[in-house]
Formats: C-alpha cells, structure tokens, sequence
C-alpha cells in the first residue's frame, strides 16, 4: 500500500474516530440530567477503550503523516516511525483487554453463577476486573518499553557501526550483543502474547456463548410459559450480548490477520508489507468498529448521539 493510498485512508478514519471517541468519553463524564447514569466497572472499562482507541487512532494520524514530514530517510525518522509503531500496537493490546473484560462483566451481570469459583467472582466483580485491567495494562507497558528499548538499542549500535567500520577493526557481534539480547527477549515475549492473546479469544467467545445460551434458554421458557418477551430489561441483555458476539468476530479477525502479519514478516521481512500500513489499516477498521459496536450495545451513548444528531439537523434547519 502506496504512503498516498494510505494516507487517503487513515487520515480521515482516525479523524473521525478521535472525534466519535471524545465525544462518547465527553459523554461518559457528563451525563444529561434524567438520564441513564454508567456504574462502575462498566465506566472504566469503556473510559479506557475510548481512551486507547484515541490514542491509537492519534498514533495513526502521525504515522500516516510521516511520509510527508520526513522526504529523507533519516537516522530519527527510521526510530520515529517503529516507536510509533510500537505505540499503536500497545493501544490496539490495551483496548483488547478492556473488551475482554467488558465481555466477562456482561457475562457476570447476566448469567446466573451456580459454581462457585463463579459465585465469588460475581460478588467481588469490582475489584477482580481492577485488579486485571491493571496487571493486564503493566504487563503491555512492559512490552512497550521493551520493543522501545529493543528499537533504540539496536539504531544506536547500528549507527554507530556504520561510523567506524572503515577506520577500526570492529566484530559486530561484539558491539551488537546487547541489541541480540534484547531481541531474543522481544521474540520470546512475542509467543508469550501469542499465547495470551488465543486465551482472550478463547475466553471472549466463552462467555459471549454462555450469554446466548442463557438467554435463548431463557426466551424459550418465557414462551413455553406464555409470558411476555418484550421487557426492556431483557431487549438490553439480547442487545449486549449480541454486540458482545460482534466484538469477538472483530477481535479474531484482527488476530488472524495480526498474526499472519507476524508470520508473513518472518518468512517475507523485505517483500510483505515493509512500511506497515496494511497492519495500520487493518488495527484502525478493528478499533473504529470496536467504538461502533459498543455504541450499539450502550443505551445511554445511543440516546446522545440521537439528541446530537436531532441538535445538527435543527441548526441546519435554522441556516436555511
């Protein structure tokens, strides 16, 4: 994909996906009188998908933009474009976890626990999704700083490399011992992410099933008894579960292509992809769909985007 091609993608996309996500954060903050206020955890988990999602999509913009600010390929703009880089990939990790544990807290709200390793989980909900949004979080941090560290590293020895190769008697894998090092490390926590990553998967999808399960066992029995199935209550739990299955489907797909980027990369590292903006486009359409589909699900987000949406077409209607 052409930097132009890109550009003409991303720009406008993470644009308005900075725009959406602002305002659903802005909304979050500043409820409307009368109106359905969030608890908690459900307000962190969706303030810190919104708040990664942002800076995901600000990451892209800078990216998009690069080729146009640096004409040269320069030592700076070489380490500007891979921490960027990095940044984008630690957003897209980061908004990841907050929808697996959004997925697991539906579950807990819906599904009654019989087990009680599930019964413990649904009185302590709180604290147990505190306590794995930050692990989750310091541990993606962790690898941030890592790749950064990798990426600085490796640039510094190189460079320098370059400046004396032809006047000193230098072994390279002396001088880049510490850059093999950190990169050994970097390929072993790569699996170990590949590893988390089919277990998010894996545990989406579970508890995404187990609420459909639940709930078409349930609908059936209120049929079987003759009972009404139009409750709101009930509409709500029918429409979060099913942007919950959503939010899986955007999730493998992300990961599939992810993950074959990963392999394309290894066997291909000079044909596949070397500016990286198929992988970019593809984590932006993930996070832009991931901000859509838990609108869908959220009913008080719904309501305000109808009311600014009603606000836009009467101040239109005035200027005319």
């Amino acid at each position: 994909m052409s930097s132009l091609a890109f550009a003409s993608v991303n720009v406008p996309l993470s644009a308005v996906s900075i725009i959406v996500n602002l305002y659903f954060i802005f909304c979050m903050a500043f409820p409307e009188q009368g109106s359905e206020r969030m608890k908690q955890p459900l307000k962190v988990l969706l303030g810190s998908l919104f708040g990664f999602n942002t800076a995901l999509h600000a990451c892209s913009l800078l990216w998009a933009l690069k080729d146009f600010l640096f004409f040269t390929v320069t030592p700076f703009a070489m380490v500007f474009t891979y921490i960027v880089l990095d940044l984008v990939l630690f957003s897209v990790r980061a908004s990841v976890t907050s929808s697996l544990w959004l997925n697991v807290f539906y579950y807990c709200q819906i599904v009654p626990a019989q087990r009680p390793v599930f019964i413990w989980v649904k009185k302590n909900i709180k604290s147990f999704i505190y306590f794995s949004l930050i692990v989750d979080k310091i541990y993606i941090l962790l690898g941030l700083i890592l790749n950064v560290t990798d990426t600085a590293v490796y640039f510094s020895t190189f460079f320098k490399y370059i400046e004396i190769v032809n006047y000193t008697n230098v072994n390279p894998l002396e001088m880049f011992a510490t850059s093999i090092i950190l990169s050994n490390i970097v390929i072993i926590n790569f699996w170990i992410r590949f590893g988390l990553n089919l277990v998010n998967f894996c545990v989406m999808s579970a508890a995404s099933c187990a609420t459909v399960l639940y709930l078409w066992k349930h609908i059936k029995s209120m049929k079987d008894g003759s009972s009404t199935i139009s409750s709101p209550h009930l509409k709500k739990q029918m429409r979060v579960t099913i942007t919950g299955i959503a939010q899986a489907v955007l999730y493998f797909l992300c990961a599939i292509w992810t993950s074959l980027d990963a392999l394309f990369r290894i066997k291909l590292p000079i044909v596949f992809d070397m500016d990286r903006h198929i992988l970019c486009t593809v984590i932006c359409f993930y996070s832009f769909g991931t901000t859509i589909n838990v609108c869908v699900g959220q009913t008080m987000l719904r309501q305000r985007v109808v009311h600014l949406q009603k606000k836009i077409l009467l101040f239109l209607n005035l200027k005319k």
